[in-house]
């Protein structure tokens, strides 16, 4: 009996035993899995750190862009940080790693220890021929678990090597066609549509965004139309705006004249309280007859004609190019009567000792009628009658002579507006009378504030409307109230937010101007 309980015993033991060691495998097994499924979670939010990092750099380096606002740098395709340099006006590759030194960031990595990969939209490569405004769109699309189109640029954490992929400095392999170094393959880092070429003969617009597997680990974070452009937009305003209040703070707080919303040659007109920025100010106070506008347009009409025919003789292209172009700018408030009459002497003697011609007689009849032009401009009914007490050019205004010099000016001055307080305006006798929250001349926000003018800027297009052409009012720019016409402005304008529910129908952006640098 004691052998008996003795085996009992001990086969108590050994199951005891037995289960002890499945507690601990199972244990471990557990603890392991736990411990996987951290590091992977770990490395996830490692790598969305730095992903958003990347994009904060990407709106960074767009908004900050002193050449072409909004573009964006090449991909870097041989991992040595730098963008790479356009191959005529193109892109090497619209995909490759971040160029983090051009950005002038840190050389983020993902959770992997992985340098960061990106793809940029053609629309906003960093290229002079490039034009990039409110209106321009990305290319780039994302399927799968996400969904999203019309990108600017894609930034992806590729993670840890998955299938076949490898990654060596020193193995050679094909790549898409092309003999590279396994580490400068973006097969070997992102998988499926990811990894396709992308260059600007076979652009690759389509990327994917799936769940995580054994096949596929792209993390990736986008950057979209709204999250660039509104900041992009508030350093337009932000820099008409100091245009402006420089201006009117030379100018006993008064603003010029602004351009017609149907007026294409940005050259502004007097009794005109709303338009687009001119290319020159101008502060004739206009008679009742509104002759003064008339002669004005009277010379920029007949200097143009002298322009026309300045390739008609060779030999005096040069002074009859130069008296067209002088009275064209005197119509846009540069030169001064004196001088453009020297050069319009210079065209006319150099004509005239021409041999007799059809051609002769062309010139001198277009001559002719710019000095009758010229005439009237000097001595017509309401000529001469400007606002002494205002500036007669942009030059003198640190802020606008960099604004008018900047070449994105050239992209943007079609979606700017401003309207200044008839109180506000060439020629005024109350040029302190904004801001008064009393006054009705006052401009207003949402019907809020009191101010002598406003920018507005126009965003994203919405439909139905179409950028074809000026008109008055303009509404193919801006909605609502906002859109109005020269003759008849309104007194206040309306200014959502993106996140607002009214955004959808009137997105303009407008700033106050009142000559305070708290105003925005």
């Amino acid at each position: 009996m004691r052998i008996a309980h003795l085996k009992s015993s001990q086969r108590g033991a050994a199951l005891m035993v037995m289960l002890v060691i499945m507690v601990v495998g199972i244990t471990a097994i557990l603890v392991s899995s736990l411990n996987s499924s951290a590091i992977k979670i770990a490395r996830q939010n490692d790598s969305s750190k730095v992903l958003a990092q990347a994009k904060e750099a990407l709106i960074a380096r767009a908004t900050n862009d002193a050449n072409v606002l909004g573009s964006l740098p090449c991909p870097d395709t041989n991992n040595d940080g730098l963008a790479e340099l356009l191959v005529g006006n193109e892109c090497p590759s619209y995909i490759g790693r971040l160029p983090w030194k051009t950005l002038g960031i840190d050389d983020l990595r993902d959770g992997a220890g992985e340098r960061l990969w990106y793809a940029v939209s053609r629309n906003f490569r960093d290229d002079n021929s490039n034009h990039i405004n409110s209106d321009t769109q990305g290319t780039l699309n994302v399927t799968g678990s996400q969904t999203a189109s019309q990108l600017i640029a894609i930034v992806f954490a590729a993670g840890n090597p998955v299938s076949s992929q490898t990654r060596s400095a020193s193995v050679t392999t094909v790549c898409n066609g092309v003999s590279l170094t396994e580490n400068l393959c973006a097969q070997n880092y992102l998988e499926a549509s990811n990894a396709l070429p992308s260059n600007a003969a076979a652009p690759n617009n389509n990327y994917q965004l799936n769940a995580a597997s054994n096949l596929f680990n792209d993390q990736a974070i986008y950057l979209t139309h709204e999250q660039l452009f509104p900041v992009i937009e508030m350093r337009i305003a932000r820099e008409v705006k100091a245009c402006l209040d420089g201006y009117a703070a030379g100018s006993n707080n008064k603003y010029p004249w602004a351009v017609p919303a149907s007026v294409t040659s940005f050259t502004s007109t007097p009794n005109t309280l709303f338009g687009r920025l001119p290319n020159q100010p101008v502060t004739a106070i206009n008679s009742a007859t509104g002759s003064q506008a008339s002669l004005i347009a009277g010379l920029s009409s007949a200097g143009n004609a002298v322009i026309q025919l300045r390739n008609l003789v060779a030999s005096v292209k040069f002074p009859v190019d130069t008296a067209g172009d002088w009275a064209v700018e005197l119509s846009n408030g540069q030169h001064t009567p004196a001088t453009v009459q020297a050069k319009l002497d210079a065209a006319l003697a150099a004509v005239n000792a021409l041999s007799n011609s059809s051609n002769k007689t062309t010139l001198l009849n277009a001559l002719n009628a710019l000095q009758t032009a010229l005439n009237d401009f000097n001595n017509g009914t309401g000529a001469g009658t400007v606002d002494n007490t205002m500036l007669g050019s942009w030059a003198s205004i640190p802020a606008c002579a960099d604004l008018m010099a900047d070449t994105y000016w050239a992209d943007w001055k079609n979606l700017v507006f401003y309207q200044i307080s008839s109180d506000h305006k060439p020629g005024s006798n109350t040029p302190n009378a904004c801001p008064n929250v009393a006054n009705p001349n006052c401009l207003r926000i949402n019907g809020q504030g009191s101010y002598r003018a406003t920018v507005l800027v126009a965003r994203q297009i919405i439909s139905p409307q179409n950028r074809a052409g000026f008109s008055e009012p303009p509404t193919g720019y801006l909605e609502g109230g906002n859109a109005h016409t020269a003759v008849n402005p309104a007194n206040t304008f309306t200014s959502n937010r993106p996140v607002e529910s009214g955004f959808t129908g009137v997105n303009d952006l407008v700033l106050c101007l009142d000559g305070q640098q708290t105003c925005k």
